[in-house]
C-alpha cells in the first residue's frame, strides 16, 4: 500500500464524526473490538496537545516514580503504545492493538480518536481515561512543524492551509471542538479526568498530584518531586527516550527542519501566526465556546 501524504484526497476519512488520517483508519474495526481491562489507563486528546508530556508523567506515576521508566530502555512510544497505530502495510503485530493484547500487567496507552470511536469497553470496564485539551492555536503550530519535519507527510509547508483546516473543521482527527465535546458528554463518569496542557504548565506539581490521586497511586512528596524534575520541558527535550531522536536516524523526522519538541510554552502561536490568521481562529473559537455541549468546560475559556 502506497503512502498517502497530508494533501492526498484519501489522507483523511471521516468516521463517526472524526477525520481519521491514513493509515490509522484501517485499524478502526479492530480498535472497536479491543477489550479494555479495569486497570488500563488511556491518555486521550487531540494531536499535539501534550500527549508525550502526559504519558511521561503518568508512566512515572504508575511506576512509583522510578526514573528508569523515562531514562532507560526503548523509546516512550514503545512503552506507551498508540492504540490506533498501524503501518501502511497493515502488518499484524505492528499495530497498537496487537501490542496491547500481548501486554501483561497494567497497560498505559494513548489515542487521538474521538470518544465515539474508542472501544466501548474503555468506558464500561472501569479503565481510567485522562483527556487533555490545548489551545488549538498552539496545537495548530505544533502540528504544522510536525508535518514539516516528517518527509512522509509530503506537506506543503503552508501555514495558512493548516489555519484553514482547523477553522474549517477538516484537520486530521478533527473537528477540534467536536472531539472535545465527544468526551465532555461523559464528564459525569468518575473514571474520566479532564486536564489541559496549560494546567500542567501553570502548576506542574499540583497536576502531577491530581493525576496520582485520580489513578489511586499514593506517592510521597519526594516521588512527586522526582516526577516533576524528570518531566520539565527542558529535561524531556534532552532525553532520547522521549525526544524521538531515534526517528531521525531512521529518516522519519528531520530535526534540521524542526525538532520534535520545540518550545513547550503556551501562547507560542503568536510568533508564527499573522494577525488576520489569529483573528480567523479567534472567531472560530469564540463561536464554538458558545456550544451547549461544551457548557461548563472552563479550560476552553482561556483559548
Amino acid at each position: 500500500m502506497a503512502m498517502l501524504g497530508y494533501h492526498h484526497p484519501d489522507y483523511k476519512r471521516n468516521t463517526r464524526g472524526c477525520n481519521v488520517h491514513f493509515p490509522y483508519y484501517h485499524s478502526l474495526k479492530d480498535v472497536a473490538k479491543f477489550e479494555a481491562r479495569p486497570d488500563d489507563v488511556a491518555i486521550c486528546g487531540f494531536p499535539k496537545s501534550g500527549t508525550v508530556w502526559v504519558c511521561s508523567v503518568v508512566g512515572l506515576i504508575l511506576h512509583d516514580a522510578d526514573p528508569s521508566f523515562l531514562l532507560d530502555g526503548p523509546p516512550l512510544e514503545r512503552k506507551v503504545p498508540f492504540l490506533e497505530y498501524c503501518t501502511p502495510l497493515l502488518q499484524k503485530g505492528y499495530r497498537g492493538v496487537d501490542t496491547l493484547e500481548q501486554t501483561t500487567g497494567r497497560r498505559l496507552f494513548f489515542s487521538h480518536l474521538n470518544c465515539d470511536l474508542l472501544p466501548p469497553s474503555l468506558l464500561t470496564s472501569g479503565a481510567k481515561i485522562i483527556y487533555k485539551t490545548r489551545n488549538p492555536k498552539d496545537s495548530l503550530i505544533s502540528l504544522h512543524y510536525h508535518h514539516m519535519a516528517r518527509p512522509a507527510s509530503d506537506y506543503h509547508w503552508v501555514l495558512g492551509q493548516m489555519v484553514d483546516d482547523y477553522s474549517e473543521d477538516t484537520v486530521p482527527f478533527g473537528p477540534y471542538f467536536d472531539h472535545v465535546a465527544s468526551f465532555w458528554k461523559h464528564r459525569e463518569n468518575p473514571n474520566i479526568f479532564f486536564t489541559s496542557y496549560e494546567a500542567l504548565h501553570k502548576n506542574h506539581k499540583k497536576t502531577v498530584q491530581d493525576f496520582a490521586k485520580f489513578l489511586n497511586q499514593p506517592l510521597s512528596d519526594e516521588q512527586i518531586d522526582t516526577i516533576v524534575r524528570l518531566t520539565t520541558f527542558a529535561a524531556m527535550k534532552e532525553n532520547p527516550v522521549v525526544n524521538r531522536i531515534d526517528k531521525v536516524a531512521a529518516g522519519i523526522f528531520n530535526f534540521n527542519v524542526a525538532p520534535f519538541m520545540r518550545k513547550g510554552i503556551p501562547g507560542g502561536y503568536a510568533d508564527d501566526l499573522t494577525q488576520p490568521q489569529i483573528q480567523k481562529l479567534d472567531n472560530w473559537i469564540a463561536l464554538n465556546k458558545k456550544r451547549e455541549d461544551l457548557r461548563g468546560m472552563t479550560s476552553l475559556q482561556d483559548y
